[in-house]
């Protein structure tokens, strides 16, 4: 019996790995996708395929006649030598990047059983027109991006989701702004007004634009849009967008004049990187962080006002540009690899103190010549990432007590680090810093008294690390401090601690509940992220904001409180978090919020606000789209609980041992018992004890 059942769990096993039946009629592949509805894909061509390509609403194989009902993914790409194609009726899908680097395809007929374009599909292609017709319900992301010789756009009419406006495209109730064909002649555009997003790579390489107006109503610019607007020359970004995404002006040589919106955030990857003549940049006070060569290779940029709630300078940010001198405020924590490398900042001799490299207050790189021993200036507030890096006769060094944060692999490739005998317990400290332990270390840890700071990456992958226990008096938890500590399960953060860097506990996968302190006002992007065992977070009094995929993919999550001063939200906030399954928002203005910041939620779970901004709520963009119930917060966690029982910080206190039972919102019954100390996920919850029952939050 049991070889029987072994030989029909084996043929199973066979028969679910064999691969779909492929086949060729006249040059072009086919992939049978439904024998039993006869139903096949286009999926591929042969290389030399040519010229008109007219793809046959049927094909014949086999002696069976099959429906071709789906142009497949990369179905032609890269090929070089078509220049035309017609698809006929009976296809209902175009698939991502299916004529993609098609480099000749100049001509698209697409049939009116077309309803969806998937992404990419015609990206750098030769079109030069097209008409998208009125069956199509869905365009994805960047279909006719890098189509340089495209001049117009048609929809045809009685399309419900997709219109054109002078060969423009937009969603139909024209509140997306899609693309503008790069080949039309115009020197400028006004976007008109009720847009309220740009779309990936809209304007990109519309190299006749001198002149782009965008109303007021655009919150939203998404990456790519007015990259190689070659001739632009200035740009007034509204107040209500939040980012400047990826590349967004990227290679505008004639761009002389930015004026950045005060509500502005965050400067993403390469966002201004080859604008080669703009000669000055303010960046408005709340933006948070600059990312990778976001101003790179501007080589006129001279004149640069960072705002003072900056807190991250990434690599590259300013490389080959024309800063003789800045102001980087006290709100930055980070300053990465070459972030002003290739500038008078570097060939300044003034700049360099023994061989080392002071901007303001921070130290950014040491000459490999250093000699063996060093003392950082009083009054340093900084050290950049790897500022030490191959100084390898480098063996003391002291760091004054001014220094706050110290970067990524700062001494890395030193005597000072090669030598074994500096490290205690297979931790590296400097005057009270803590600086790198080997990811050998593993099982509980606990941080030397007296320690000041914890740098950049200083636990990074140390995956057989269990517990750390953090003294009182450490102030700040670099970044990535923690990152991919895959067993680390319990760590706690002292009253003391007022800085948590980006990306501080990615992949943290045991850990199941943290406590913010009171001093941390904000937690940094992807603080959280992959964090797939937590369930409870216990907030400080004062976060203001939360950044990009905080929570990305904490698996197991099922509510989260937003705490009442949060005023921003950033992108991907929720990202994966599969079971969340109701929201607290305690802030009486609705926080900002961003396009992103709730995809892949589900938006008919129970957001809580509070009663009296339950209409601003309703009235607010993304916010409204939600379950929105209102709750009375009002003293909420203060509330007269019955006598003996407490509630601080995310904890119900029962020093008594009495009986307690505790409800969710919905009235289903989450604990019963007489425990001194009770925790519970994040959310609203009825205490009862004593024949009296009270909301509370934990």
């Amino acid at each position: 019996m049991k070889q029987k059942l072994f030989t029909l769990v084996l043929c199973l096993s066979v028969a679910g790995s064999v691969a779909a039946t492929s086949f060729f009629v006249k040059d072009v592949e086919y992939t049978i996708t439904d024998e039993t509805s006869l139903i096949v894909e286009v999926s591929g061509c042969k290389d030399y395929l040519s010229n008109i390509v007219s793809i046959p609403s049927t094909v014949t194989y086999d002696n069976k006649e099959y429906s071709v009902k789906t142009i497949g993914t990369d179905a032609f790409a890269n090929n070089k030598n078509i220049t035309q194609v017609i698809i006929p009726v009976g296809v209902t899908s175009i698939g991502n990047s299916a004529f993609r680097s098609c480099t000749s395809l100049a001509s698209i007929s697409i049939s009116n059983s077309v309803t969806s374009i998937e992404s990419w599909a015609f990206r750098n292609t030769a079109i030069t027109s097209i008409t998208i017709p009125n069956s199509v319900t869905n365009i994805g992301k960047g279909v006719f991006y890098e189509c340089k010789q495209l001049a117009d756009i048609q929809v045809e009419s009685g399309n419900d989701d997709y219109c054109s406006e002078n060969g423009c495209l937009f969603n139909a109730d024209k509140t997306a702004f899609i693309l503008y064909p790069p080949k039309k002649t115009n020197t400028s555009y006004s976007i008109p007004d009720g847009v309220t997003s740009i779309e990936y790579g809209a304007f990109y390489h519309s190299d006749n634009l001198t002149s782009i107006t965008m109303p007021n109503s655009v919150m939203e610019i998404e990456a790519v849009a007015f990259e190689l607007c070659s001739k632009l020359t200035a740009i007034e970004i509204p107040e209500g967008v939040t980012y400047i995404r990826d590349a967004t002006f990227r290679n505008c040589y004639a761009l002389s004049a930015v004026t950045l919106p005060n509500e502005l955030r965050s400067i993403e990857i390469d966002a201004f990187n080859g604008c080669i003549i703009l000669p000055s940049i303010v960046i408005p006070d709340k933006v948070t962080k600059i990312e990778y060569g976001a101003f790179g290779d501007c080589y006129a940029l001279a004149a640069v006002t960072i705002g003072n709630s900056v807190s991250y300078i990434a690599e590259n940010t300013f490389y080959g540009t024309a800063i003789a001198s800045i102001d980087i405020p006290g709100s930055v924590k980070y300053i990465g690899v070459d972030a002003f490398s290739n500038t008078p900042l570097y060939r300044t001799a003034s700049n360099w103190k023994d061989n080392v490299l002071y901007i303001d207050n921070c130290l950014i790189e040491a000459k490999k010549t250093l000699g063996s021993r060093y003392a950082i200036e009083e009054g340093t507030r900084l050290i950049a990432d790897n500022a030490f890096e191959g100084c390898s006769n480098l063996s003391s060094v002291s760091i004054p007590g001014s220094v706050v944060n110290i970067g990524a692999n700062v001494f890395i490739e030193t005597a000072l680090y090669t030598n074994e005998s500096n490290w205690e317990n297979n931790v590296l400290y400097i005057d009270k810093c803590m600086i790198k332990a080997q990811n050998t270390l593993s099982g509980n840890y606990e941080i030397a008294a007296g320690t000041r700071l914890i740098a950049d990456m200083a636990f990074w992958y140390c995956s057989n690390l269990q517990q750390v226990t953090i003294p009182d008096g450490v102030t700040s938890i670099g970044a990535h401090a923690f990152s991919s500590c895959g067993n680390l399960s319990s760590i706690n953060l002292p009253n003391t601690v007022a800085y948590i860097g980006y990306g501080a506990f990615i992949s943290c996968s045991k850990i199941a509940s943290m406590t913010i302190p009171d001093a941390v006002t904000s937690i940094g992007h992807e603080t959280f992220n992959e964090c797939s065992s937590l369930t409870q977070i216990n907030w400080g009094n004062n976060i203001t904001s939360i950044g990009e995929m905080a929570f990305s993919s904490c698996y197991n999550i099922t509510s989260i409180t937003i705490p009442e001063k949060v005023e921003y939200l950033g992108d991907n906030m929720f990202d994966g978090c599969k079971k969340l399954a109701s929201l607290t928002v305690l802030p009486v203005t609705p926080p900002i919020v961003q396009r992103h910041t709730f995809d892949n939620m589900d938006m008919s779970i129970p957001v809580y606000v509070p009663f009296e901004a339950l209409n601003e709520y309703t009235g607010a963009a993304l916010w409204k789209d939600f379950n929105l119930q209102a709750i009375q917060t009002t003293s909420l966690q203060a509330s007269a609980l019955p006598a003996g029982l407490s509630i601080y910080n995310g904890t119900l206190y029962n020093p008594q041992g009495q009986s307690v039972r505790i409800f969710d919102i919905q009235g289903h019954q989450v604990y019963i018992g007489r425990d001194v100390t009770v925790s519970q996920p994040e959310g609203i919850y009825i205490v009862r004890c004593a024949g009296i029952s009270r909301k509370v939050i934990f």
